[in-house]
């Protein structure tokens, strides 16, 4: 819920406005200016996966959540300390893992 009214930026320059959070998920404006609404549940998906497997790939994401929310899902999630994303394909992995 911090993340509310905040900007998150990549390293590509391109971001995504956090217009609000809540229990029942996260509304966003993307890079292209298309305001969006991310179920939490699929929040609790990557999370438990990450915690369970060490890592969830952002197209494992997009197989379970066909909503085309992984880039704003990664970024989000990449904003949580345990978390790191990187190589190719794209992946979040939990650091003390």
């Amino acid at each position: 819920m911090p993340l509310a009214g905040r900007t998150l930026t990549r390293p590509d320059g391109s971001s995504n406005a956090i217009v609000a959070v809540d229990w029942a998920g996260l509304e966003r404006i993307t890079s292209s200016g298309r305001r969006q609404f991310i179920p939490v549940e699929i929040f609790r998906f990557a999370i438990e996966r990450i915690l369970r497997d060490g890592a969830i790939t952002r197209g494992e994401v997009d197989q379970h959540y066909p909503g085309r929310a992984s880039s704003g899902i990664t970024l989000i999630l990449a904003q949580v300390p345990l978390f790191e994303v990187s190589g190719r394909p794209l992946t979040i992995r939990w650091k003390g893992r």
